[in-house]
């Protein structure tokens, strides 16, 4: 913790960068706390704390991530076949 703290005193820090220590240093303290890093409820289960994430939490994150890698394919597969 007290590593993020030190980076985020850094005068060279650039504010993409600044945001992104910020919310490691949050996430960090809430799954210390025994909270989802995501939503901030308490964590009862092993594995939820042992990631930092709760279920409904994680299953969320997973369905995002699907969602932007099938825009990411669409435009990739758009953009070939408008070149063709």
């Amino acid at each position: 913790m007290a590593y993020c703290n030190r980076q985020l005193d850094d005068p060279t820090l650039t504010p993409e960068r600044r945001e992104v220590l910020e919310e490691k240093t949050k996430n960090l303290r809430r799954q210390l706390a025994g909270s989802c890093s995501r939503c901030g409820r308490a964590l009862s289960d092993p594995d939820s704390l042992a990631i930092g994430i709760g279920p409904e939490c994680l299953e969320q994150v997973r369905l995002d991530q699907a969602d932007a890698e099938d825009r990411a394919y669409d435009r990739a597969l758009t953009h070939e076949l408008s070149q063709a």
